[in-house]
């Protein structure tokens, strides 16, 4: 079966050039990785919940839980190496391995205000202003915190 693997990934190779290849094993890993993984994510709470009861029984949940979510856990990784081998090999390499931005890229702020993004005056028409309310003075503040009666 390994000599098979091998083969079956020279062939794949020489159909196409190694970064494509490593492209289409990434894609391939990823996947499968990422669904295993939610699920054990998932099946690591259920077990969380079904130890409590354990204590009843006077065997310690701590231990039962760290057994058990050991156990899946090499079992995760078992059906991961079987299932990225399965589909390396049933899958064809194809040349279309582009990437597509899924995330998008966060600013992060700090504390500090750049001077060109200061607040600019509220221009408000009223001759009232309302105590929550950005100060006309342009503070950024509300105006019972800048100008109102509590200041």
């Amino acid at each position: 079966m390994l000599d098979q693997y091998h083969k079956e990934v020279q062939n794949k190779i020489a159909m196409t050039n190694k970064q494509i290849y490593n492209d289409f094993l990434k894609a391939i890993t990823l996947r499968v990785v990422d669904t295993y993984w939610v699920r054990h994510i998932d099946a690591m709470s259920e077990l969380r919940q079904a130890v409590t009861l354990q204590s009843y029984g006077q065997i310690n949940p701590l231990r039962e839980y760290q057994e058990h979510g050991f156990e899946m856990f090499e079992t995760m990784i078992a059906n991961i190496q079987n299932d990225v081998t399965r589909f390396v090999l049933k899958a064809q390499v194809r040349q279309n391995t582009e990437r597509v931005q899924v995330a998008k890229p966060m600013q992060t702020i700090s504390g500090k205000e750049d001077d060109s993004r200061k607040r600019q005056p509220v221009k408000n028409t009223s001759a009232k202003v309302g105590r929550n309310d950005p100060c006309p003075c342009g503070s950024g503040k509300k105006y019972k915190h800048c100008h109102g009666q509590n200041a």
